[in-house]
């Protein structure tokens, strides 16, 4: 190695080969310096290593020379690793940013995944509860679905917690693709046999077929097995047994889900991730015992009914008559609403006329909540918010419109008081309040409120009155409640809460050295890994995960070593919308992202395209030329700078006048 990398530890191989080593303190590719090793066996290594360029940690994966049968095969598998994980882009996954071949070995420079294995977690703290395990196997059904969906399929192969990292915020991590192959239709046998034993299913040790999706469903299987029973089935006694055996607690139904994952015959398996998926979430609806007191629901039920029939028939036709009438009328004025709003929304108009509709509505039943949530959507989305809060808070106020079945209602309208509107300059957050609202909610069915209130009461008061250590306290307390809710909308609206708040606050959570951007960035990447699950699943997540991406790539912009990450919050913002504003507002901030890094030449060419795409975009002009002259290139600053004017009016504002000064026009 030239430069820094002076220094390596020497190994012997199981081959009795030399393997090189790296120690700390060595430079690699003239950019990484290793900091510690993670991880070494007789042919590779895994070591922390610090990007000099990015000013950021990264993980590094090194293998040895090719000399022998086991350098060919662990070189053999990295290569595979970095052929794969270079296509993929999913939360699930680790990204590959740099591949360096030095001397005799090859390494890949991938994303640090901070966190512990999940095998490390059985270890540390024992089986783990079996609702958290059918979540995390929804997770890893989903990263494994992605990775089948591809053209060709990539089957991933090595399934078992060792290879699961779980991420301080929540989010499940796939790793360790060495021996991960793309399934070919035509082949009737895997060319190699490769698994950990007591994971790997019975087709990977050859002359059994070729391995394809239920490989993995096995692997994942044995992965549930080993959560919920701490047993590890590599290990004697070896295999698994079903799990009530262990543990006569667990449910039945997780018992069947397990066994369906590990039958012998693959055609016995679940046939795809999502079928497995669908299981595990509807495991309880599998146990003996459920199906058992169904019956006996219905059968109690059936009689109760049947005896009260004949008394109450008379009563309940005059009753079901008018309460028919009464939602006819509701259901008409709600569509004729709903109607007027789609058209008004794709003008970008607001239309006083919605509101007065929404307002029929509501004065037909205000116990439902269907019309205040419109009208509260439509405002909001169209930056008036406070045309439906001046409607919906009275009528919440005076008891009229918070009854029983209202609490999504309550909740969106706290939730605004303490999160504000990005769309809408006029309106102001109000913390007294996002307090009060909050503390109306059923704490059974919005467990999260509470500390909700607590933390609005306690921003609620003024300048150095705050305790902001308490603030923060109840903070990690919330965002704790949230990870281990189950997944669903609610949970990615708290993580956004919660994420809100430090974002805003994060000066003043600074002086007490919390590092509120640092965990703001960790809750809102579980949010979108879980927005997109959901999305994924089917679940409608409205415009959730273009918030997420829109605060992350903002947030990422706060700090040099996450720039590059901005810039991919950035890209993915623009390709989950069809709002050309939101585009636009989501590549300017990729280019501004990117100006952070050293590569000038990407930066140009951004900028390039984007003044292309938007001739007469002022932001795009000025942007390019405050880089240009940071960058001393003040000439070329000079002409863009020229083309800005003939193209679009540029003047006003500071930046114009502060680049107009440097340029001296």
């Amino acid at each position: 190695m030239n430069g820094g990398g002076a220094g390596f530890a020497r190994s012997t191989g199981p081959e009795g080969e030399g393997i090189r080593f790296c120690r700390e303190g060595d430079v690699v590719g003239g950019r990484y310096r290793v900091q510690r090793t993670i991880a070494r066996g007789g042919m590779s290594e895994v070591c922390l290593v610090w990007d000099l360029k990015l000013r950021t940690r990264r993980a590094m994966k090194t293998v040895g020379r090719e000399g022998a049968d086991g350098g060919r095969l662990c070189r053999r598998g990295l290569a595979a690793e970095i052929s794969i994980l270079r296509r993929l882009r999913h939360p699930g996954l680790p990204g590959i940013v740099d591949v360096i071949e030095e001397d005799d070995r090859l390494s890949v420079v991938m994303d640090y995944i901070e966190g512990e294995t999940l095998r490390d977690v059985v270890r540390r703290r024992g089986p783990q509860d079996q609702e958290l395990v059918a979540r995390w196997g929804i997770r890893l059904a989903d990263v494994l679905g992605f990775l089948h969906s591809r053209t060709p399929p990539i089957i991933y192969r090595d399934m078992k917690p060792g290879n699961v990292m779980l991420c301080p915020d929540g989010r499940l991590v796939l790793f360790d693709f060495g021996i991960a192959r793309e399934f070919k239709a035509e082949s009737g046998s895997d060319t190699v046999c490769l698994g950990t034993p007591g994971y790997a299913a019975p087709e990977q040790f050859g002359g059994r077929g070729q391995t394809d999706e239920r490989t993995d469903i096995y692997g994942l299987g044995m992965t549930l097995y080993h959560l919920v029973t701490g047993r590890d089935p590599s290990l004697p006694p070896y295999g698994a047994v079903p799990i009530r055996r262990i543990d006569p607690g667990l449910s039945s139904g997780l018992e069947a889900v397990i066994a369906k994952c590990t039958a012998g015959n693959p055609a016995d398996r679940y046939r795809n991730c999502a079928e497995l998926a669908a299981a595990l979430r509807d495991y309880r609806r599998l146990d003996a015992e459920y199906l058992r007191q169904e019956q006996r629901r219905v059968k109690v039920f059936s009689a109760a009914l049947c005896a009260g029939l004949a008394l109450t028939v008379s009563g309940v036709l005059f009753g079901v008559k008018a309460g028919e009438a009464r939602r006819s009328d509701y259901a008409g004025a709600l569509l004729s609403a709903g109607e007027l709003a789609a058209r008004s929304v794709a003008a970008g108009q607001f239309d006083r006329e919605v509101v007065d509709r929404c307002i029929a509505a509501i004065s037909i039943d205000p116990s439902r909540e269907e019309a205040c949530l419109q009208l509260l959507d439509y405002c909001s989305d169209l930056g008036e918010t406070q045309a439906a809060l001046s409607v919906i808070c009275p009528k919440i106020d005076s008891g009229a419109a918070g009854g029983p079945g209202t609490g999504e209602l309550i909740y969106r309208v706290a939730e605004l008081y303490f999160s504000g509107n990005e769309g809408d300059a006029d309106f102001r957050r109000d913390y007294r309040k996002a307090a009060r609202y909050f503390s109306m909610l059923d704490p059974k069915a919005y467990p999260g409120a509470g500390e909700c209130a607590k933390i609005a009461s306690a921003l609620g008061v003024f300048g150095r009155e705050v305790d902001w250590a308490g603030v923060a306290e109840a903070l990690r307390a919330f965002a704790g409640r949230c990870r281990n809710k189950a997944l669903g909308t609610r949970r990615v609206r708290d993580l956004i809460l919660a994420a809100d708040v430090c974002a805003v606050n994060r000066h003043e959570f600074e002086h007490i050295g919390f590092d509120a951007v640092g965990y703001a960035g960790d809750l809102l990447r579980g949010a979108a890994s879980d927005a997109e699950l959901l999305g994924g699943e089917g679940t409608d997540v409205g415009d959730l995960p273009q918030k997420i991406y829109d605060r992350l790539s903002e947030l990422c912009l706060l700090r040099p070593e996450t720039a590059e990450e901005a810039a991919g919050w950035s890209r993915k913002l623009a390709g989950s919308t069809g709002d050309r504003q939101l585009v636009r507002k989501a590549k300017i901030r990729e280019v501004t992202a990117m100006t952070m890094t050293e590569d000038r030449e990407l930066v140009k060419s951004l900028y390039d395209m984007l003044i292309e795409e938007y001739p007469e975009d002022a932001d795009a002009y000025l942007g390019y030329c405050s880089w240009l002259i940071e960058i001393g290139d003040t000439d070329f600053a000079g002409r863009i700078f020229e083309t800005g004017m003939e193209k679009c009016e540029l003047s006003g504002g500071p930046d114009y006048e502060k680049i107009r000064a440097r340029l001296g026009k």
